[in-house]
């Protein structure tokens, strides 16, 4: 019904074919202080590649399957030694549910914490990144601005969006903003018990970016987000304040 519907008043939906996989690829480069392997300044680039397979929808959910590919981590332009399978250990194929407008509703990936954790890069939340980061407004009229948001770790980003078309093409400029607090011990490894905690690192996010949603086939074609983190370090004992920044890239495209 909700189908019928949406079509009927031309409302964008999301339409992956059932049982036939597309191909996405997803570029996130990391420019900065990246809070891994003791914490790094650096550019860390990570490619990886995804089959996206629309499933046998439940009542009016629709249900994705995605699977890694392929997949490349780089440091400063030198290939770590990471390969596809082992990648896989910690994002492993899984199944979203989510409403035709792009609101996920269920994702059965495991509880894993992967070994080098990059901001964003969450099995839970590899298909807000990927293949479904845009979510509709039940009243979408084609030209009025909205804002939603989506969990990443413990805290909620928000998007506000500005559509605009062309052709059948829907072009949303899209503007984020996020604040997380995180702990780290000495070696600036995160923590997951505060009390424990050599330093109160809160972050502060802003970004913007474009998303293209082909209208006719109800896929998300291109997005690029460009994000700038700015983190105020706090020493618990000393009391003092350094700062660090990190400027992330994400660029998602449908392959074929």
């Amino acid at each position: 019904m909700i189908t019928v519907l949406a079509l009927a008043i031309g409302h964008p939906i999301y339409n992956f074919p059932i049982g036939k996989p597309v191909g996405y690829s997803l570029n996130v480069e990391f420019d900065g202080f990246v809070p891994m392997l003791g914490g790094i300044d650096g550019k860390i680039t990570v490619d990886l590649g995804m089959e996206v397979t629309g499933q046998t929808p439940v009542e009016d959910l629709i249900r994705v399957t995605s699977d890694l590919v392929s997949a490349e981590i780089r440091l400063d332009g030198e290939k770590l030694p990471f390969t596809v399978e082992n990648i896989r250990k910690f994002f492993p194929k899984n199944t979203i549910t989510a409403t035709l407008f792009g609101v996920i509703k269920s994702n059965d990936a495991p509880e894993i914490k992967t070994p080098v954790r990059l901001p964003g890069l969450d099995v839970k939340r590899l298909p807000d990144i990927s293949y479904m980061p845009i979510q509709f407004p039940d009243d979408f009229d084609g030209k009025t601005d909205w804002a939603f948001e989506k969990t990443f770790g413990d805290s909620k980003m928000t998007y506000h969006v500005s559509p605009s078309w062309e052709g059948s093409t829907i072009l949303l400029k899209v503007q984020i903003a996020q604040t997380y607090t995180n702990f780290e011990d000495e070696s600036k490894n995160l923590l997951d018990k505060p009390d424990e905690a050599f330093a109160k690192v809160v972050t502060e996010v802003k970004g913007e970016g474009l998303i293209s949603f082909d209208n006719e086939r109800g896929l998300v074609t291109e997005s690029k987000i460009i994000a700038n983190a700015v983190s105020k370090v706090t020493e618990i004992k000393k009391e003092s304040t350094t700062e660090r920044k990190l400027k992330t890239t994400l660029i998602c495209k449908l392959k074929g």
